[in-house]
């Protein structure tokens, strides 16, 4: 706390700190995940099947990890999936 009054200390400290074993465990799986996405020789973007939902990714990845640690699906979609991976993503029909 003295670093922080003295001005030594930045506020996005807080940003620096490691990821849970959970989060790494789901950016590993959503990465493998996505590379069976559909994409554009021309673009980054890679698009899921339409069939597919947010929710029903979640639960493929819950399914999968077993026994290891899962996020929840708000953390695994709007934080993980949205920050980590926005070029990755289920088109409208």
């Amino acid at each position: 706390m003295a670093e922080y009054r003295n001005g030594e200390q930045s506020t996005d400290t807080w940003k620096q700190r490691n990821k849970s074993l959970a989060y790494d465990l789901a950016i590993e799986w959503f990465r493998n995940f996505a590379k069976n996405a559909d994409y554009m020789p021309n673009s980054s973007a890679r698009t899921l099947p339409s069939c597919l939902s947010k929710l029903a990714v979640y639960q493929l990845y819950k399914e999968e990890q077993g026994n290891k640690p899962v996020l929840t699906r708000t953390h695994f979609v709007y934080q993980m999936w949205k920050k980590q991976f926005p070029n990755v993503y289920i088109p409208k029909v």
